[in-house]
């Protein structure tokens, strides 16, 4: 019998292929690259040592589990929220996409919170709908552990806005083939066809958002 042929996710001897340059290695890398050649060690005009890079992933990883926890979290002596309860899988779901991220994209080029807070809310459309969290209870939860005080309006309202604009380029970059057509222009249309008010409209935007 002919020899199988390889498969496509095995690392072959020779020189190592670069990540960002290899479709047939778009999830498996190497202990060398994961040390010494991610974006954020290697970008040019900016870098990171290796060991201010590990300490920030480890910062976020436990700002994905703080948000996360069940039970409350105090944010000062006289503020107490409760966590979002997600559980263990989706927790260390979104510290994968977490890590894969910094793969593609250099810490430097993003603000992590931010990165965080997206994946978290991704990680919970994606897995069990029991799961899902609303987008304004990921924003308020992430503007008062940032903020370490009440968050205003305003404040959860820039978290949304946000989560929403990194929502399709955190899928896009960790190659998930999930990034779909918005729903708003939809509704917007079939609400304007029978002169809907802006009062609907509001609401079907709102709806449209946690799509």
């Amino acid at each position: 019998m002919p020899p199988s042929p390889p498969s496509p996710f095995i690392i072959t001897d020779g020189p190592i292929p670069r990540f960002s340059h290899s479709p047939e290695n778009k999830w498996i890398f190497t202990e060398k690259q994961t040390l010494y050649e991610t974006p954020t060690v290697l970008r040019g005009d900016a870098k990171w040592d290796i060991e201010a890079e590990v300490w920030s992933r480890h910062q976020s990883c436990i700002f994905i589990e703080k948000i996360c926890r069940s039970g409350h979290i105090v944010i000062n002596p006289d503020l107490t929220i409760s966590g979002l309860a997600m559980p263990s899988e989706v927790v260390n779901t979104a510290k994968v996409l977490f890590h894969r991220m910094l793969m593609k994209v250099a810490i430097q080029s993003v603000y992590r919170w931010e990165l965080c807070a997206t994946i978290v809310f991704l990680c919970g459309k994606l897995g069990d709908s029991k799961w899902f969290r609303r987008l304004e209870a990921v924003a308020y939860t992430c503007a008062a552990v940032m903020k370490k005080s009440a968050p205003s309006e305003i404040d959860c309202k820039l978290w949304k806005q946000r989560i929403q604009r990194l929502e399709s380029f955190v899928l896009k970059e960790t190659h998930t083939d999930l990034v779909m057509p918005l729903p708003h222009p939809v509704a917007e249309e079939i609400i304007s066809s029978f002169k809907g008010s802006d009062t609907l409209h509001a609401s079907a935007r709102k709806c449209c958002d946690e799509a």
